[in-house]
């Protein structure tokens, strides 16, 4: 990283992956700091609903599946092989450095929000992910 650039703090992402013409979706856990995504972990899940589920009850559902190896354990052909697969998907540099701004984005609106609300509301992170799925899926239809 250069000097002029500013530290980028880390984003965890959960990525998923589904075809319209296909039932399951393929879940890639990763970080998003410094311009570049590092997976940690890829899963492939025969029914979406069941990668797509929030809270408690998609966690216990997940649980009981196989979750696959970690991506270090992986073969670096298979590694290198990955990357370029979810970079012909939008899922690359660009967006990794976007991500990060997003987030602090979104925090201080967060921040305004609660400030200026009489009932302290405060948003998670979960508003986040959902603006950055939402605007990634903007920019594949640009595509």
């Amino acid at each position: 990283m250069s000097e002029d650039q500013p530290y980028s703090y880390p984003i965890r992402c959960s990525i998923t992956i589904t075809k319209p013409t296909s039932k399951g979706a393929l879940v890639v856990d990763a970080l998003a700091q410094d311009g570049s995504f590092l997976c940690d972990s890829i899963a492939y899940y025969g029914d979406a609903s069941v990668a797509a589920a929030q809270g408690a009850e998609g966690d216990w559902q997940r649980r009981g599946l196989y979750f696959g190896p970690q991506f270090e354990q992986l073969d670096v052909a298979v590694q290198e092989e990955f990357e370029r697969f979810l970079s012909e998907r939008g899922i690359d540099e660009s967006l990794a450095l976007f991500i990060p701004d997003f987030a602090e984005y979104k925090e201080q609106k967060v921040r305004q929000l609660s400030i200026a609300s009489d009932e302290g509301q405060l948003l998670t992170r979960t508003s986040i992910l959902i603006g950055v799925r939402w605007l990634a899926q903007g920019c594949q239809d640009l595509r």
